[in-house]
């Protein structure tokens, strides 16, 4: 059996291009590993989505992490390296975290970090964004999405209600609560999205959403050649 890998090792120029193109090389290359060196994190605000008490790497929507190998501070209260903690986790003193929306997390309060290298993976999918109506706080994602496979909600943005605007994206709960005002999340079978009613009273909202890739790089090497 010839395989999509064996294909690309063979390197034949006649067929380079359709192969390249057919993996989507360029979203392959996207996932790969980043060294980031001499970063300095902003605090985090409802216009990168993340919460007040961190400061953040603000990641690019097609370049989000998902898990952080390597972080050593330069410049801050606490310097040195830091200990890496679970996705969607709150950062204490001497911790880096990757938010509920992919961005690269430190403490706030205590390190308060200026200067500081990270070596991180990239959390691959597809990027959608849509507009949706929100009925009691809550919006149902398309029912083909869910069944691609939601991964993160990126952003989103309030577009009809009483509170208007970004809002600070949670870690996804399995609880049929709403969050507090100016805040969304995912429910954890990431179905859905959740907007505070009481305060915001959402009626129609703009989500970015992280899919699961359609074309998995991982099946595709290993199928076939064709």
């Amino acid at each position: 059996m010839t395989t999509f890998k064996d294909q690309l090792n063979l390197a034949n120029t006649n067929e380079l291009n359709r192969l390249l193109a057919d993996m989507k090389f360029g979203d392959f290359v996207r996932s790969m590993p980043v060294t980031l060196s001499k970063q300095a994190p902003v605090a985090g605000s409802t216009s990168n989505g993340n919460l007040t008490t961190i400061d953040v790497i603000h990641l690019p929507n097609d370049c989000k992490a998902a898990c952080v190998l390597r972080a050593c501070v330069r410049a801050g209260s606490t310097t040195g390296e830091l200990t890496s903690i679970a996705h969607d986790t709150t950062p204490s003193t001497t911790d880096v975290a990757v938010t509920p929306n992919g961005d690269i997390a430190f403490n706030h309060g205590t390190d308060a970090v200026t200067d500081v290298d990270v070596v991180f993976v990239p959390q691959v999918g597809d990027i959608v964004q849509l507009t949706l109506p929100v009925v009691t706080g809550v919006m149902t994602l398309p029912a083909a999405m869910v069944a691609q496979g939601v991964l993160l909600l990126l952003d989103a943005t309030v577009l009809a209600g009483t509170t208007l605007g970004p809002k600070i994206i949670l870690a996804p709960v399995a609880s049929t609560g709403l969050p507090a005002t100016t805040k969304a999340q995912l429910t954890s079978n990431k179905s859905t999205v959740s907007f505070n009613n009481s305060t915001d009273a959402v009626t129609m909202a703009t989500v970015t959403l992280l899919l699961a890739p359609a074309v998995s790089t991982f099946a595709k090497l290993g199928a076939d050649a064709v």
